[in-house]
């Protein structure tokens, strides 16, 4: 007769081989897709990119998420390659870690904003970028994000705007709707894991 595997030998292998996927290294050039199954490597982190729109031009169907195994590589992908910080861990950035060195060429696009997994500004990472003013919100700016993606819907736990964008504004509904909280913040308190559209601004807005 033969024998049936027991249920934790099974459990133990897709443990192992759940790890063993997230560790494998992706090159900033091959980007990994999106993914939520954090529950087999919960240290494992996943950094995101996602693109902002002037309020008002925002695509029927917008540019899919570009996603990386490191927070640097997504910080290079978010200013097409003018900022590097290879060594970058999970963190709170400062406007001038994201601002090119003197010298290099103007960025492509902008970081306008990076929302947090986990709550104080820590573990993975979407990173929101705009190519459409290298000011991004400093001279009358508004962007949006209509619609957080698939594996970021309802995730995001701290976040901070830059490049101007103060008023970082988080919606439970998608197109801006429903409760919102201003969040350049450590913590969302009720708003927690409850975001599914985003608003970037300099100033208060309606």
């Amino acid at each position: 007769m033969t024998r049936a595997t027991p249920v934790s030998v099974l459990v133990v292998i897709a443990f192992i081989a759940a790890v063993t996927l997230y560790a494998s290294p992706t090159a900033a050039s091959e980007p990994a897709g999106p993914s939520t199954d954090r529950g087999a490597a919960q240290d494992a982190q996943i950094h995101c990119v996602a693109q902002a729109y002037p309020i008002g031009q925002s695509p029927a169907v917008p540019a899919p998420l570009v996603c990386f195994d490191t927070f640097g590589a997504a910080i290079a992908f978010a200013t097409g390659g003018a900022v590097q910080l290879p060594d970058v861990t999970s963190r709170r950035l400062s406007q001038a870690e994201l601002t090119p060195p003197d010298g290099t060429l103007a960025p492509t696009s902008t970081v306008i904003g990076i929302d947090w997994w986990d709550a104080f500004m820590s573990g993975s990472t979407l990173t929101t970028s705009e190519n459409f003013d290298p000011n991004g919100c400093y001279n009358g700016g508004v962007y949006v994000v209509d619609s957080i993606q698939t594996g970021w819907d309802n995730q995001i736990s701290s976040a901070v705007g830059y490049q101007g964008c103060d008023y970082f504004y988080h919606y439970d509904l998608q197109s801006q709707g429903g409760v919102r909280i201003q969040c350049v913040c450590e913590e969302m308190f009720a708003m927690n894991d409850h975001t599914s559209s985003e608003k970037f601004g300099g100033t208060p807005l309606p």
